[in-house]
């Protein structure tokens, strides 16, 4: 039931905060080239999060159709809104942006969802991230795109998804000699960038580069291990349950038998 509320308090909630960001005069900072579409990435980034959030809370099938129908339109509709209003203009582009930052936490969802079921899926995702950083690094794609400082953020995020998915794969091999490697290369890359620009010719790499990409590492290692500690901690209780039914068992059991034997002595 609580999970329920939450989750259409949320709803509302974000709905309200969009639509005042759309409809009300206000002007976002010129922070560099295309820098509004990481502000409509970011706002559609946690309606992705939103909408996992109702997908999976125990409402009726009707409402979370609604309130998810609702929030993959809002991407388009939102924006075409600023056709109609003399403050605002109309970008396609924007609506690109909003629908790349919806899509970010789901796919991280899904992907997560296919990691636990395939074990080789969790390389795969590594690996196509790695390859990432090597291409958006190599012509500088993120810096070109944005300006240079928003494209420090953007390697916060690379590096915390690489780094997760590392992580998740050490753990989940039972940390081998193998499952070791994804995590060698993640805590390398940043240090690698910054040593040999042969691998950035257009792009050089400075201390703040590297601070940005290992502060990404590091909070992925940090969540992970809070992670960790919760499951940890989730199996302990649910083990300590499971021996007390155990315990309850044989003891009504051994109460049973006494009280039979009673009556079979019984005259």
């Amino acid at each position: 039931m609580r999970k329920a509320v939450f989750a259409i308090l949320l709803f509302f909630l974000y709905f309200c905060t969009v639509s005042y960001l759309y409809l009300s005069p206000i002007s976002l900072p010129n922070v560099g080239r295309n820098s509004d579409k990481l502000f409509h990435f970011l706002i559609f980034l946690v309606g992705g999060v939103v909408f996992l959030v109702v997908l999976r809370s125990p409402l009726k099938r009707a409402l979370s159709v609604i309130f998810g129908v609702s929030l993959l339109a809002a991407p388009f509709f939102m924006e075409l809104i600023h056709d109609m209003i003399p403050y605002r203009v109309y970008d396609p582009k924007d609506i690109v942006a909003n629908y790349a930052g919806l899509a970010v936490p789901i796919a991280a969802y899904l992907i997560s969802l296919m990691i636990k079921k395939v074990r080789w899926t969790a390389w795969v995702v590594f690996f196509s991230l790695v390859l990432l950083l090597f291409i958006t690094r190599h012509d500088a794609t993120l810096a070109r795109l944005l300006s240079r400082e928003l494209a420090l953020f953007f390697d916060i995020g690379i590096y915390f998804a690489t780094t997760s998915v590392a992580l998740h794969i050490m753990f989940s091999n039972g940390v081998r000699p193998f499952s070791i490697i994804p995590e060698v290369i993640t805590l390398v890359l940043p240090t690698v960038f910054l040593l040999d620009h042969r691998f950035t010719p257009l792009y050089t790499y400075t201390r703040r580069d590297i601070v940005f990409g290992y502060s990404g590492v590091f909070a992925a290692i940090v969540l992970y291990s809070v992670y960790i500690l919760i499951q940890e901690k989730r199996e302990v209780s649910e083990d300590s349950r499971n021996t007390s039914e155990v315990w309850k068992n044989r003891s009504e059991e051994q109460h049973e038998k006494v009280c039979s034997i009673d009556h079979e002595e019984d005259p």
